[in-house]
């Protein structure tokens, strides 16, 4: 695009940008109100930026003629059945991740995308607020929202249970893996990185993030017409229609549910009961959406694909780790004269992807892997 100086920026210029933004040919023929002023929002935050820094000497143009009216955003709640209907449909290894990655998102109470790339697992035990009640037997994230990761917004400790979340973390990082390892190496994380799927910098390669992103996307349009972010406002939307509070709802997906006063001198969310309320809740969203079934269903379709030779994919994602199901079954893989996983790895040409995998990596024992990531 063309370069601008600030002092290129002024209130005529931005009204003609506002009258060309609803009337160009570019992008969606139906223009969003509120798409444009998020661009306006960001205009002024850079431009502010530049006058807290002594570049401009005058803040960004304000005129109640810029702004445009909110409009509430038109979406469509996912169901279970829906998506066991998209589940039939799945016929690649693309289709199938951007399935597991919108269900994970879910299982992760609404993740956007780009949180996966910024995640850090937290060890119970070092955290006042949950070893009062709970036990060390479990997983949880640490984690700042990228979208608010600069303001003063309380981290967010996820749950991340074995059955199904912590499966579509393994599998998910083993189909990513497959799909990209031979073009891609520089991206996809260690294989003993538990909870890492990708490995980038979503601030320093935008690019990378934007395609993965599309490819998801375009994934989960060919097989249900879902977007992405969608998962985010069902279980949110399925937490209301569990008669949640308000506040534990806006505390569940990293909101902020008081006022900005409130939240730095009365209220104070960071205790043990609040805690216990929205891991009780966190559980119950879970329950209600079927989450277990339904990756039931998703695991099932994948190792359906992978026994098809002219899809080439291959059985080491499924038989990397021992496979659990909603009903707590566990299932070990033994190489035999039928399956030989490590000659399969060779074959498939992913030795060097494989070399450095610790032994462990494949019994799903809380008491192992409670400390195996750090980032």
């Amino acid at each position: 695009g063309k370069k601008m100086k600030f002092s290129d920026i002024n209130l005529n210029l931005m009204l003609k940008f506002k009258k060309s933004f609803f009337h160009s040919d570019i992008g969606k023929a139906k223009k969003s109100n509120n798409s444009f002023n998020t661009y306006i929002n960001t205009i002024k935050a850079i431009y502010n930026d530049a006058y807290e820094n002594g570049v401009v000497f005058d803040k960004f143009p304000v005129s109640k003629k810029l702004r445009m009216k909110k409009t509430r955003t038109q979406w469509t709640q996912a169901t279970p059945e829906m998506f066991l209907e998209a589940i039939e449909k799945v016929d690649t290894l693309r289709q199938w991740e951007s399935l597991a990655m919108w269900l994970l998102s879910f299982c992760c109470r609404g993740l956007y995308w780009g949180d996966f790339t910024t995640m850090e697992q937290a060890n119970v035990k070092d955290n006042d607020l949950y070893n009062t009640w709970c036990s060390d037997d479990n997983i949880y994230i640490l984690h700042n929202r990228h979208k608010t990761k600069d303001t003063d917004n309380d981290q967010m400790l996820i749950k991340i249970n074995k059955y199904p979340a912590l499966q579509l973390f393994r599998y998910v990082k083993f189909s990513f893996a497959k799909r990209m390892f031979k073009t891609r190496p520089d991206i996809v994380p260690d294989i003993n990185d538990w909870l890492s799927i990708f490995k980038y910098d979503l601030n320093a390669d935008i690019t990378t993030h934007r395609d993965i992103t599309n490819s998801y996307q375009k994934g989960l349009r060919e097989v249900w017409g879902i977007p992405l972010d969608n998962a985010r406002k069902t279980f949110n939307n399925v937490a209301g229609e569990c008669q949640i509070s308000s506040k534990l709802c806006d505390l569940l997906i990293g909101h902020r549910p008081d006022s900005a006063l409130n939240m730095m001198s009365y209220t104070n969310h960071q205790t043990s009961e609040y805690a216990k309320q929205i891991e009780d809740a966190h559980n119950l969203v879970l329950k209600t959406f079927k989450v277990g079934k339904l990756a039931d269903k998703l695991i099932d379709r994948l190792q359906e694909l992978s026994e098809i030779k002219s899809k080439k994919i291959p059985l080491w994602i499924t038989r990397s780790s021992a496979k659990l199901d909603s009903e707590k079954n566990v299932l070990y893989y033994i190489d035999s004269d039928k399956y030989n996983r490590e000659k399969e790895i060779e074959d498939t040409g992913f030795s060097e992807y494989f070399k450095n995998e610790n032994e462990h990596i494949n019994k799903l024992e809380s008491k192992e892997y409670n400390l195996s990531y750090n980032r």
